[in-house]
């Protein structure tokens, strides 16, 4: 297990179902954002905050990490030009976390985004019914 959960830029949740343009579509270069023009140099600071989830042998470790983003705009696209920031992990032993899936799926009749709702206000970290159901149409 190893992925980025609950992204945000800027407070928003990232949608995960958007169909962003790919560069063999050819999408129009971007001439202004939020209705204002984009000057060569211009920079905006964003904040992304998200939770970095892994697992090894026996543990689950879940960094929830905040960071800003400084972008340039180089006339053509954004370029990051510098992230700062901070995290912190929080363990979570494998076998207790199983233990609470197994009796959230129980308590839920096996629904999976059910479950994960149910166990998210102890594991923050757990992905979003979007995330879920997103990915679960992928794999």
């Amino acid at each position: 297990m190893y992925g980025i959960t609950n992204l945000t830029i800027d407070g928003k949740k990232f949608d995960v179902t958007k169909d962003f343009p790919r560069r063999k579509d050819k999408p129009k270069p971007l001439s202004s954002e939020d209705g204002v023009s984009l000057k060569k140099g211009d920079e905006k600071k964003l904040r992304a905050d998200y939770f970095l989830v892994m697992n090894e042998e026996t543990f689950i470790d879940a960094q929830k990490v905040s960071e800003t983003v400084t972008v340039r705009w180089d006339g053509k696209r954004w370029r990051v030009t510098e992230i700062s920031g901070n995290s912190e992990i929080a363990r979570v032993k494998m076998k207790e976390f199983w233990e609470d899936y197994k009796i959230a799926l129980q308590e839920t009749d096996g629904n999976v985004p059910s479950a994960a709702e149910r166990l998210r206000s102890k594991y923050d970290w757990i992905p979003s019914k979007a995330e879920i159901d997103f990915y679960s149409d992928i794999f």
